[in-house]
């Protein structure tokens, strides 16, 4: 080869990496792979095969990890990575809550929170990505900070804002005792406020299931209120048009547990197990893993209410 030719091979090889490294073909790539990212997962929601759902999820998880490495600039792929870490966590990890009898309780509990601290700091590359400062606005503790951040937020960031608020909800809630984590309480209900009054209709309206275990999930006495949970329960059913088994689960999970008797856990848990998930083709995958999930959690009733 001569030396011409050389340096002009040379020369298409050095523009061809510096293509594939510019900004322009990256946020390219976001728009082409984008619309296959969104009917792959349609495809998970309504796959009633849970075995399918799980491997076609953890793939997901991969390829998007992928993605993201390629271009971290990029809100949409760290916003699906809040999704896929998130529910993922919820649906094949999350065990809760754990016998004091159970040796893998205190494994299992480190593996899930790690997941869904994954899925939330994704998300708050996310929202940083598309609003500058957010998780520091958001984890100032400084409520007109907190409410500035909000005001900023858009109906396109209404998806990674449920999903990080969802797992960083599910990660508290996994333990009480953790103070400093107790402290982002308020921003937890002021995010889930925000999620509703500009999507409202955002899987089913499922952000509800939020506050459902805000309010149900502690005592009146350590600032819980079984009286708003309930309306929130009312408003999700009415808002799911009984399309959604989310709001029943967390309903479940986190307030009837905290009853002396077990009389309306049993009421809820036959409603759920008598869901027809064909009533719901989008979100087969959905109810199908909280129809088994609401049965994990029956199964440990002994120690829930003895």
């Amino acid at each position: 080869m001569s030396m011409f030719k050389y340096s002009f091979f040379s020369l298409g090889i050095i523009s061809i990496f510096l293509l594939l490294n510019s900004c322009s073909l990256r946020g390219f790539v976001v728009k082409q792979t984008a619309p296959i990212i969104e009917e792959t997962q349609k495809a998970i929601l309504s796959e009633s095969e849970e075995s399918i759902a799980r491997g076609a999820l953890e793939f997901a998880i991969k390829f998007s990890e992928g993605l993201y490495f390629y271009y971290p600039k990029s809100p949409y792929f760290s916003g699906k990575l809040a999704l896929v870490y998130a529910a993922y966590a919820f649906a094949f990890v999350d065990g809760s809550p754990y016998s004091d009898f159970d040796d893998r309780a205190d494994e299992q509990l480190s593996r899930t929170k790690g997941l869904y601290k994954k899925a939330l700091g994704y998300g708050f590359k996310s929202m940083n990505a598309r609003i500058p400062g957010f998780e520091l606005a958001v984890k100032s503790k400084n409520s007109l900070r907190l409410a500035e951040a909000l005001k900023k937020v858009k109906k396109k960031d209404a998806e990674t804002l449920f999903w990080l608020d969802f797992a960083w909800a599910m990660g508290l809630f996994l333990d009480l005792s953790d103070v400093q984590e107790l402290a982002h309480l308020e921003a937890l209900q002021k995010i889930a406020l925000r999620v509703d009054e500009i999507s409202p209709k955002y899987l089913g309206g499922s952000i509800l299931a939020v506050l459902i275990a805000y309010y149900g999930g502690r005592s009146d006495v350590i600032g819980g209120s079984r009286k708003k949970s309930d309306a929130f329960y009312k408003q999700a059913l009415a808002r799911s048009a009984d399309s959604l088994l989310i709001a029943d689960y967390v309903y479940l999970r986190f307030v009837l547990t905290q009853e002396s008797s077990s009389e309306k856990f049993d009421s809820l848990y036959k409603k759920i197990q008598s869901f027809n998930i064909e009533k719901s083709p989008s979100f087969r995958f959905i109810n199908v893993f909280l129809k088994r999930k609401s049965s994990e959690l029956y199964a440990k009733k002994e120690f829930l209410f003895n």
